[in-house]
């Protein structure tokens, strides 16, 4: 076992790229740092953010991040030179997530904004959240991703906030589609079953619950926990892991 420990301050998040080689690491020290899995050293250096970086979302070939300085970068992989800058958020930007050809973005600001990942585009701004929206899962045909065609789009983008809500977004227009209410604490961690009916929320009140992804109507509540869900992972009875976040 080995300690990497290039890091000046605490590491907020990591994320593995797709071919296992590269482990990606982001940090309160407003840099992200590139790791090979195989020699265990650090390969590449993320500089460029103002303020500590919240998340990290790692593709093929880029590298996406967001900042508590408002803004969310796009990074190449290969040779972690910054492409992009997002602007848009007025806020800290709290999560990242990437398909296809879209970026997703929740922040402090109470939106989460969707872009297009080459041009750095706002495509669309969801409006609706009373406080600070953290968590996202995009809930879409993994066989194709998210198609930029946002008019002709029927995947659907859920947010968590820490109004104590969850709610689903249509990419086809800025409407909220449904709002699952039920918890007394942030919303802090998403997931979907393999099927993508049943959506699971975790929250800063010690339980999880799970809902009819389409109607919001409530299945069941988990409790047990004495302390806040940080994230939650579902399996089939087969070990095939669906949405996590």
């Amino acid at each position: 076992m080995k300690s990497l420990t290039e890091h000046t301050e605490g590491i907020n998040a990591m994320c593995m790229s797709p071919d296992g080689s590269t482990v990606v690491t982001v940090s309160e020290d407003t840099t992200g740092r590139l790791w090979d899995t195989k020699t265990e050293e650090c390969v590449g250096l993320l500089q460029g953010h103002k303020s500590y970086i919240t998340s990290v979302w790692v593709t093929e070939r880029y590298i996406f991040t967001s900042s508590a300085d408002k803004t969310v970068r796009k990074w190449n992989l290969e040779s972690g030179a910054c492409i992009k800058t997002f602007l848009g958020h007025i806020s800290n930007v709290n999560r990242v997530i990437c398909s296809g050809d879209l970026v997703f973005s929740s922040s402090y600001d109470k939106t989460v904004k969707c872009w297009h990942a080459d041009t750095g585009e706002c495509l669309r701004t969801f409006r609706g959240h009373r406080l600070s929206v953290t968590p996202l899962l995009l809930v879409s045909d993994s066989s194709r991703g998210a198609a930029c065609d946002l008019e002709n789009n029927d995947d659907i983008l859920i947010s968590g906030s820490a109004d104590s809500t969850a709610k689903s977004w249509g990419m086809n227009s800025n409407e909220c589609l449904v709002t699952y209410k039920g918890h007394a604490g942030a919303v802090t961690c998403l997931a979907v079953d393999g099927k993508g009916k049943t959506l699971f929320t975790g929250s800063a009140d010690s339980t999880i619950r799970s809902w009819d992804l389409l109607t919001g109507a409530p299945i069941k509540t988990f409790t047990g926990h004495q302390g806040a869900i940080i994230q939650i992972q579902v399996r089939s009875f087969r070990g095939i892991k669906s949405s996590v976040c």
